[in-house]
């Protein structure tokens, strides 16, 4: 039975079990405005509050996953003598909020049933894993009206595709269908509209099952591999250390050995 966590009008907040779902409900395309901004950094607050949860889902109620950034915020912006200096505060307002996500130690995952370009899409780049519906698209497109994708998209897109395919997706602003997002490693599953919903919550209990000290340090081992700060092979040994002498661990592994002599 899933539990409300919180009070917000443009997001829901809900925990069932060990897996957290924030659901965006900002008609008609979930912009990213600052409200919006406000309150999933306010249910983010909640959930670090808590050591309930293992998995967060980010989904959303509309036919639109989110359609990016807040374009009526910006309209009054380019009426001003330097408009870059609202919309880059702006721009590092949305980085900030994706950095967040990224940096969370648990699993996340985007849920996406629509197009989800511009900031919707570095909103799925800022999670783990994606499942998409075959109906979905996704995008950066900001190359298209003079801009760019300022919220972290051009690089997390290339650390995740690889320099020559975001150039052509970002400097060709080109949508990609869900099929092709996962081909290219965007999105890692891909199915019908009408299994999403199932198939998501299927994924995320695989993920809520897997024991929760290794799930978290072998999510730190691969961040450290992307991150040119840290020594990712040091990483690995520090973390292989922290697993082999965790109580949870030792039982498991203990057992698993004792298995193994009996076949």
């Amino acid at each position: 039975m899933a539990t409300s966590i919180g009070k917000y009008s443009l997001i829901t907040l809900t925990l069932d079990q060990d897996i957290a779902r924030l659901t965006l409900c900002s008609p008609p395309v979930n912009a990213m405005s600052q409200q919006l901004q406000t309150e999933i950094n306010a249910a983010l607050d909640e959930l670090d509050k808590s050591n309930d949860w293992s998995v967060l889902q980010v989904a959303s109620n509309q036919k639109v996953f989110s359609a990016g950034g807040d374009l009526a915020l910006m309209s009054g912006w380019f009426k001003e003598r330097a408009p870059g200096d609202y919309i880059s505060k702006y721009a590092a307002g949305v980085q900030k909020l994706m950095n967040r996500i990224a940096a969370i130690p648990n699993i996340t995952m985007a849920e996406v049933g629509g197009p989800a370009f511009g900031g919707g899409c570095e909103l799925v780049l800022a999670t783990d894993v994606c499942i998409a519906s075959r109906s979905a698209k996704l995008g950066l497109p900001e190359a298209g009206i003079g801009l760019l994708p300022g919220a972290g998209g051009t690089q997390r897109l290339t650390a995740r595709c690889g320099a020559a395919m975001a150039k052509r997706l970002i400097l060709g602003a080109e949508p990609v269908t869900a099929e092709m997002a996962q081909q290219i490693g965007i999105v890692q599953w891909v199915v019908d509209p009408e299994e999403l919903v199932s198939q998501s919550n299927a994924i995320a209990r695989r993920f809520a099952s897997m024991p929760k000290l290794a799930r978290r340090l072998n999510k730190d081992c691969i961040s450290a591999a992307v991150d040119p700060a840290r020594d990712g092979f040091a990483v690995e040994i520090e973390n292989t250390r922290a697993l082999g002498n965790a109580p949870d661990s030792r039982e498991r592994i203990t057992a698993f050995l004792a298995g193994a002599r009996t076949k």
